[in-house]
């Protein structure tokens, strides 16, 4: 398991967190199953989707809890989020405390085939990237707006721009649109096993062209 706060420090740090103290149950349930939002159940969707078609796909999640967790580690019942840390300046040095920085340089070098990052702005700036960080594999981030900016400037770093309009183009409100173009992407890939080796050879190609066909209305 990546790099991980302790539950004591949590609390520790709770005020300065978001200013109140925090409610804590302390049985713990799988990462997987402790977010409850539609925009992580459609990523989980989405990895089920895959590993139903036979690709072998690895969920992690960044927690401004506990930092990079993998979906089998068990966590307790906490509350904090980036999304609730108004200083761009205690944001940067809480996610360095927690590791995530590293912890997700690290992932995007491992032994992966292609790699797909949908997180929002103040998660996807607590990576911390450098502008020239070239992940390992072909990764594509899934971004909407000024976020892109937080995304390396690399050959296997991908930016895959969405737009206020495919929230209509694809049903789904503006906050869970990337995990929903990403389970459309992961029923497109499933299809069939030329599909799936047309992604393989060309991911970034065939997200753009998926998303381009469905904003043409094909």
């Amino acid at each position: 398991m990546p790099t991980a706060i302790s539950l004591g420090q949590l609390v520790e740090h709770s005020k300065e967190l978001c200013g109140i103290p925090k409610v804590f149950n302390l049985r713990t349930t799988t990462a997987a199953t402790l977010y409850t939002g539609r925009n992580h159940n459609l990523i989980r969707l989405a990895v089920e989707t895959a590993r139903t078609s036979g690709n072998e796909s690895d969920l992690k999640i960044i927690s401004a809890g506990f930092g990079v967790v993998d979906e089998n580690d068990k966590l307790p019942n906490y509350d904090a989020t980036f999304s609730d840390m108004k200083s761009k300046k205690f944001r940067r040095e809480w996610a360095d405390k927690l590791g995530i920085p590293g912890d997700v340089r690290a992932l995007l070098t491992a032994d992966y085939d292609v790699g797909i990052v949908q997180i929002s702005e103040r998660y996807i700036e607590a990576c911390n990237f450098a502008h020239d960080f070239n992940p390992a594999f072909p990764t594509l981030f899934f971004v909407a707006g000024r976020s892109k900016r937080f995304v390396p400037e690399s050959p296997n770093a991908h930016v895959i721009e969405l737009r206020q309009s495919d929230t209509k183009i694809f049903r789904e409100a503006a906050v869970n649109l990337g995990g929903k173009v990403v389970l459309e992407l992961a029923k497109e890939v499933a299809k069939g096993e030329e599909t799936r080796e047309t992604f393989s050879k060309d991911p970034a190609g065939f997200a753009r062209s998926f998303i381009e066909r469905k904003r043409e209305g094909l």
